[in-house]
């Protein structure tokens, strides 16, 4: 089942005071789409965001252009379509199994950023590998497949001419744009299928069913010397400070790539941004099940949160305070 239906988080006409939360499964589909990576001190390859899914659709039914035309023409020349079907839908299948690590590959990535112990970043670095050597071999089956069609039309024209090195040309870019494209649309759309069910339940109940309402709340702990906070609120997110001049990151549902980038861009130096970078990265592996959730949860109090700021200035559209925080390491 496949949707085109584009879904963006967070959703149009969601409550502010019991958002959307989808199921643990939609969630893990999720990790299939495309990503963008970023920088901020630390590179975060992306985990809560979904891109390019326009490219990707477009590419998908070029790249059944690039192969009908030449099995159009080679019909014509006595090539069985049955067979050179056949090839296509192999090439389909085999760039749906070409994905089918990229959310193990995504997950080991994130959990890169967050991990300090040498052993492990190790272990993790093993994992991926492994995972793109599966990968890879499919891209390879893909390319074979590609040849193998080429051979095929061969065979019923026996000329090398221009038409025959068109049609080379046509097999193999739809070789490289399969491996590129066709994995990414696939799982996609099938995402985006099983988020706006999801979410068509969440409106018609009210928010009874998939939805959130515990506030995930953490001390932000950072290296050694003293770093430069700003208090900062994005939608239903938001980094806090008590009276005890303790730091804390709180989550409602799932924060964003592009919500946690404000909360970035909101800290005035590079050290900060790390900083924030890997404390909402952890709570966004926790929104997703990929980490426990935080030891400190609380019920919502209301549709938005009370800033501690008084009248913050703004930084890039978002209230900011700049405070003093120490502490140590904690992974």
């Amino acid at each position: 089942m496949l949707s085109f239906k584009q879904f963006t988080f967070p959703p149009i006409g969601q409550l502010n005071n019991n958002p959307f939360d989808p199921s643990l499964s939609t969630k893990r589909r999720w990790f299939y789409t495309k990503k963008n990576e970023l920088n901020f001190g630390v590179t975060l390859p992306g985990l809560c965001e979904t891109t390019d899914y326009s490219t990707q659709m477009l590419a998908f039914f070029g790249i059944l252009l690039l192969e009908i035309i030449p099995t159009v023409y080679g019909i014509a020349q006595g090539l069985l379509w049955e067979a050179v079907a056949a090839a296509i839908l192999i090439d389909i299948a085999l760039a749906i199994a070409s994905h089918l690590w990229h959310n193990k590959i995504l997950v080991a990535k994130n959990q890169l950023v967050i991990t300090s112990n040498p052993i492990q970043i190790q272990n993790i670095q093993g994992e991926i590998s492994k995972y793109k050597i599966w990968t890879n071999f499919f891209y390879a089956l893909i390319f074979l497949s590609g040849c193998i069609k080429f051979a095929f039309f061969y065979v019923a024209y026996i000329y090398v001419d221009a038409i025959s090195g068109a049609v080379l040309v046509c097999y193999l870019l739809g070789a490289v744009l399969h491996i590129t494209y066709t994995g990414y649309f696939i799982y996609t759309s099938r995402y985006y299928w099983f988020v706006n069910s999801e979410y068509n339940q969440y409106l018609k109940t009210g928010g009874g069913r998939f939805a959130i309402n515990i506030v995930n709340k953490q001390p932000i702990l950072v290296d050694g010397a003293q770093v430069a906070l700003n208090t900062a609120q994005i939608g239903l997110h938001r980094i806090s400070v008590d009276s005890k001049g303790t730091y804390f990151f709180e989550t409602l549902g799932i924060m964003t790539d592009k919500e946690l980038v404000g909360f970035i861009n909101a800290q005035q130096s590079q050290i900060a941004q790390s900083v924030i970078a890997k404390e909402g990265l952890k709570h966004q592996l926790q929104s997703l099940g990929i980490l426990p959730n935080g030891v400190n949860m609380q019920n919502n109090p209301g549709p938005q949160f009370n800033v501690a700021a008084i009248n913050p200035p703004t930084i890039n559209g978002v209230s900011a305070n700049q405070n003093i925080i120490t502490g140590n390491t904690q992974n």
